[in-house]
């Protein structure tokens, strides 16, 4: 039996927390976090099972035994995958390398799931009008449709949309894959945003945007959407 120091995915708790948990009168110390949200906690290493089960209860994950102040990061790396790691519970910022994208993944945890670290922009718009139920232009002039966009070369996920406008009327851009709908942000102004998207293609469909029917013409619209990567 020893006194050892383990670390958990965990922030705000404190010592009172733990003790109508821990099985056996084990008493156990919560350390001050480690890069805000790796927190430490001091027990005899015969109570680790009564303190991962304490922690799990509270929603909390076991990271690593702590063994000295070497520098600790957040961020963990998961190694080499063909897929999204298995078996394991990520946080936030975790990453690994996909050996089928050969790129590095992250993961999100606003979106729960694993996406590129690369992105990319899609642009769309049009210098004039845009009538309701009417896709936006692309390159060149280009008038998108359920066929003509931005072909899919992976499948990803839509994480985010800008937009600057002539006009303020009560509007809706409409994000489609093959037509169909994935992703819609209201506008109500001549510029905005919404970082929050959460918007899941697959690998050969066409992205396209689009005026949503049932709002106001839209004028000199400039807009863009961004793209991550997913298995």
């Amino acid at each position: 039996m020893a006194i050892k120091t383990y670390l958990y995915r965990a922030a705000g708790i404190v010592d009172a927390d733990l003790v109508p948990l821990l099985a056996g009168g084990a008493g156990a110390t919560v350390g001050t976090p480690i890069n805000d949200t790796l927190t430490p906690v001091t027990v005899d290493d015969s109570h680790k099972q009564d303190l991962d089960d304490a922690m799990a209860s509270l929603g909390y994950n076991f990271v690593a035994e702590y063994t000295g102040p070497a520098p600790i990061t957040t961020r963990m790396d998961w190694g080499v995958w063909p897929t999204d790691p298995s078996g394991i519970t990520p946080g936030p910022g975790d990453y690994y390398y996909n050996s089928s994208l050969q790129m590095e993944m992250q993961y999100d945890p606003l979106r729960t799931k694993w996406l590129s670290s690369e992105a990319i922009d899609f642009v769309f718009g049009r210098n004039g009008n845009t009538n309701v139920g009417q896709y936006y232009r692309t390159v060149n002039g280009r008038v998108m449709s359920a066929s003509l966009g931005w072909y899919a070369v992976r499948s990803g996920t839509v994480v985010s949309l800008g937009y600057t406008r002539g006009d303020s009327d009560a509007a809706t851009f409409e994000i489609t894959a093959n037509g169909a709908q994935i992703a819609t942000v209201a506008s109500a102004a001549t510029g905005g945003r919404d970082i929050t998207l959460d918007a899941d293609f697959t690998f050969g469909q066409v992205l396209a945007a689009r005026n949503q029917a049932g709002g106001s013409v839209t004028s000199d619209v400039t807009g863009w959407i961004r793209v991550k990567w997913r298995v």
